[in-house]
């Protein structure tokens, strides 16, 4: 759990209670120039992970299976748009 702006009885959170020393996020940047946030988003770690040709399959599976879903949903909207506008051409409304 992350302690909230008024924690420990209403004092500072960017403020430790005992020490009366500023706390610091996991970068040690103090809390207050980071706005309260203990952890630097963004930033590079320099952690690079390679992927196993199994993993690489699989993303690539699920790569082309996102884009037909995608394809198939688009020509969905198509076909019920023709419809409709084709519908209203038929009836007059147009």
């Amino acid at each position: 759990m992350v302690p909230s702006e008024s924690d420990n009885n209403g004092t500072d959170a960017s403020q430790d209670a005992a020490s009366g020393e500023e706390r610091k996020d996991s970068s040690g940047a103090p809390a207050s120039q980071n706005f309260g946030f203990y952890n630097r988003e963004g930033v590079p770690s320099g952690e690079h992970y390679t992927l196993s040709p199994e993993e690489e399959a699989a993303r690539k599976k699920r790569n082309v299976a996102i884009a037909l879903s995608l394809v198939g949903f688009m020509v969905v909207v198509f076909l019920i748009t023709v419809v409709q506008l084709s519908n209203n051409i038929a009836n007059g409304a147009g």
